[in-house]
């Protein structure tokens, strides 16, 4: 990181110290005052240098241009975009595209100003000011709302899944949302205006799902009407309606219970030509 940094009157000593910061030593006592002279780091023995000519090999900044594209200092508490949050413990003058090294939990690592965020303190106070619910749901939103979500809880936790491990466990974390459906009398299907309390156990995940198990239990009822109480039973071959490749209906031979199995293959195609709009509806519920 090959900079020089113009003199400041009333800000020499923060001049001095970035240079410091940046491997420098001050063996002359600069006071970086002089805002006729370029301060920077010679390449021989690290020592902080002034010229009063505009070095041409250096980037050159004043005071405030270099706090504007280096806003991080030592010591400042960071949080980057993936989630990790650390101190900054050096300005790497060796790495011209990535200057902060950061201590975390994990390591040290190396990142660009693009890449950092000040870290504010806020897990003391997150279940009282955003639940974790609300944070994995603006970390999905991604931008400003995620690195918001970041600094409350860790990327482990927001991406996270909890499975439910019962049907209370689902109802009580999963309400039900806008789209969801269920169906009333005379086939009817009803959308969710609203999100609500999972109390019924009848709600489908869409109006597509809705018409799929419709379909389904259409589909039960014709099938024991065409075997006439037979009954397909484990280890005797069976003959079933199955998608195999490509979504493509076939009619197959099993030795195990499938939902659409009769006992003969003719009688299998058959029932696939007849109703085979309603198979292709129940789609994956077969």
């Amino acid at each position: 990181m090959k900079i020089a940094i113009k003199g400041d009157e009333s800000r020499g000593n923060e001049i001095i110290q970035i240079l410091k910061d940046l491997g420098g030593i001050n063996r002359m006592n600069h006071s970086g005052c002089y805002i006729n002279y370029f301060y920077y780091i010679s390449s021989d023995d690290k020592t902080i240098a002034w010229t009063c000519v505009r070095p041409k090999c250096f980037n050159v900044y004043t005071l405030e241009e270099f706090e504007k594209e280096f806003p991080f200092k030592i010591g400042d508490k960071v949080i980057t975009t993936y989630g990790n949050v650390g101190i900054i413990r050096a300005l790497t003058p060796e790495n011209d595209e990535i200057p902060y090294c950061i201590e975390t939990e994990k390591g040290y690592i190396y990142r660009h100003q693009s890449e950092l965020k000040f870290y504010k303190e806020m897990k003391e106070e997150r279940n009282i000011t955003l639940t974790l619910e609300k944070a994995k749901e603006w970390y999905k939103k991604g931008g400003e709302l995620k690195e918001i979500a970041l600094q409350a809880y860790s990327e482990e936790e927001l991406t996270k899944t909890e499975l439910p491990r019962t049907w209370k466990e689902f109802c009580e974390n999963y309400p039900v949302k806008v789209g969801e459906t269920w169906m009333g009398s005379y086939d009817t299907i009803y959308s969710a205006t609203m999100t609500q309390s999972r109390i019924y156990k009848n709600w489908i995940p869409s109006r597509r799902s809705a018409g799929a198990h419709l379909a389904l239990i259409q589909l039960e009822q014709l099938r024991d009407c065409w075997r006439q109480g037979w009954i397909p039973t484990p280890g005797n071959n069976s003959y079933a309606i199955k998608s195999i490749k490509k979504d493509k209906l076939e009619v197959c031979c099993f030795c195990s219970r499938e939902f659409l199995s009769f006992p003969t293959k003719e009688m299998a195609e058959e029932f696939l030509k007849c109703f085979r709009d309603l198979i292709e509806k129940a789609g994956d519920l077969i």
